[in-house]
Formats: structure tokens, C-alpha cells, sequence
């Protein structure tokens, strides 16, 4: 299935490619967004080696295949945001932050329920 927000520059990923689940994927591409500045927008990599979420993601991971659903996701957030790249990129960790926790919670009501 193809991104709705990035479908001209990701394609499907072979089968024999890493794949990991929805909380990891949020927690290696929160680290990846950590290490920069700024994210832009509405595409995956800009000038001077800038990227939106995912692309810093895949500047890093470039062996791993995440789920359309979690690019499309992040993708949203990520482009949401107009102009400020620092803004950008706190809007979208902090919307990693919930997630996470989200998760983690709902896993740890899972495991004693």
C-alpha cells in the first residue's frame, strides 16, 4: 500500500528487509529527530541533508521497513505544522512522547490484565 503523504518517494520494502514493531519504530525514529535541529515538511528529504520525521528515520535505518499506516501517521503530525522547523520538530516529539507512553501503558494493562 503507498503513503498518502509520502507515496512518490517510498516504496515497498522487500520481503527479507528488518522489520520491527509500532513501539520500537517510535522510539528509533524519536532518536533520529532528537539528533537534529529542525524537520521540514510534506517531503522526506530537503537541502543540506534536512528531512521531514521519517526521513531523518531512514537517514539512520536505512535497512528497516516501517508500516504505511505509522509513515502516513507521523507523516500528518510532522506536516502539520507550517514554516518553523524548530516548532515542527517539537510538535512531532511530543506527539512520539504520547504515543509511547500510550503504548507502554496499554502494554502494561495487558500484562497484568
Amino acid at each position: 500500500m503507498e503513503s498518502k503523504y509520502r507515496g512518490g518517494e517510498c516504496v515497498m520494502a522487500p520481503f527479507s528487509m528488518r522489520r520491527v514493531v509500532e513501539i520500537e519504530a517510535l522510539t528509533m525514529i524519536r532518536e533520529s529527530i532528537s539528533k537534529r535541529p529542525g524537520l521540514i515538511r510534506k517531503k522526506l528529504d530537503g537541502k543540506n541533508g534536512t528531512h521531514c520525521a521519517i526521513g531523518c528515520f531512514w537517514a539512520d535505518h536505512m535497512d528497516i521497513a516501517i508500516q504505511t499506516a505509522l509513515i502516513d501517521q507521523i507523516a500528518k503530525v510532522n506536516d502539520s505544522v507550517p514554516r518553523d522547523m524548530k516548532k515542527r520538530r517539537a510538535k512531532v516529539l511530543a506527539w512520539l512522547d504520547r504515543r509511547i507512553k500510550a503504548l507502554t501503558a496499554s502494554d502494561r494493562r495487558d500484562e497484568h490484565g
